[in-house]
């Protein structure tokens, strides 16, 4: 994934802590579509014990 051109617009955080798995993945989905739905980007995924980060970007005209 290139991503040296391109600007962060936003950031999504999901709080994990005391979650299932099934449940973390029914959050992750929701978000991907959501965030899909406002037409953006995901630059980048960072996770930690108790959060994930979505690191989101506007797309880019040229992208793949």
């Amino acid at each position: 994934m290139k991503t040296n051109s391109s600007k962060i617009s936003g950031i999504k955080v999901l709080s994990i802590s005391e979650e299932s798995p099934k449940a973390i993945e029914k959050m992750v989905d929701s978000a991907i579509e959501e965030i899909e739905g406002k037409r953006k980007t995901i630059l980048d995924i960072k996770i930690t014990e108790d959060n994930i980060f979505f690191i989101l970007g506007d797309p880019q005209p040229n992208a793949i």
